[in-house]
């Protein structure tokens, strides 16, 4: 009896937790097996390749996963790469270097070199039956560096990344091979196709501003990133007005 009336005390507990502690599932970045396919541009020739997790490495001290090229023909070691918790990191140079951080939130600052970067806003997209949490980012401080370009602002997707490669989270400014991702597959479940980095990865990015001045376009309908029409824009998060990109304040 006593057994039961404890399994029955942990179960209502299940039940009363809040909607989000039972819905938030991370979703693993590093999947044995996960494979991105990229665009890949060196010295202005493009071609396509695919980056595999495949199998166990040990690196600093810790166990890793390796991701493997193949460029059609050859395969090689494209990253070594680690996941503790929410956190994604590289070993890289005889260190680890953090990648990702899926578990930040809006408000939280994070660093690249001399750049600040600020997630702006979060939120969960859902194609193909699956949610996904996605972090928008903007650089602060407005100038170029080694790092990132100007006017920065990206989106990262949990579970998937960036929208270069698995080991890119920023469009660096830095000269180099420059990759675009094409689509995610988990193990023959398709994670990301074209049509889902449409709706993952808006457009909108390149072109999103703080609404600082007096907006033009004021007396015209409002729409979040996607398409629905909105009354009020919340403050830091991205619409669409006009034609024009905003972040409200």
């Amino acid at each position: 009896m006593e057994k039961l009336r404890l399994f029955q005390l942990a179960l209502l507990a299940m039940v009363c937790l809040p909607l989000s502690a039972q819905e938030r599932v991370y979703s693993n970045f590093l999947h044995e097996g996960k494979t991105w396919r990229l665009q890949q541009v060196v010295a202005y020739a493009t071609s396509e390749v695919t980056v595999t997790v495949a199998g166990d490495i040990f690196a600093g001290g810790k166990s890793c996963k390796q991701l493997v090229c193949d460029d059609g023909g050859e395969k090689t070691l494209f990253a070594v790469m680690g996941e503790e918790g929410e956190k994604v990191y590289e070993y890289e140079g005889g260190k680890f270097v953090p990648v990702y951080d899926f578990g930040l939130k809006e408000g939280d600052t994070l660093r690249c070199t001399d750049d600040t970067i600020v997630v702006t806003a979060t939120d969960t997209v859902e194609y193909n039956g699956k949610k996904f949490r996605r972090l928008l980012l903007h650089k602060t401080n407005g100038y170029t560096t080694d790092c990132l370009a100007d006017d920065f602002y990206e989106y990262w997707v949990e579970g998937i990344g960036s929208e270069y490669a698995p080991n890119r989270p920023y469009n660096f400014a830095t000269p180099g091979n420059r990759y675009r991702l094409l689509t995610v597959d988990d193990n023959g479940e398709m994670l990301m196709d074209a049509e889902g980095r449409q709706k993952l990865f808006p457009p909108v990015l390149t072109g999103i501003r703080p609404a600082t001045q007096p907006d033009r376009h004021a007396g015209e309908e409002t729409f979040d990133l996607s398409g629905r029409k909105i009354h009020q824009p919340q403050p830091h998060q991205p619409y669409i007005r006009g034609g024009k990109k905003y972040v409200g304040r």
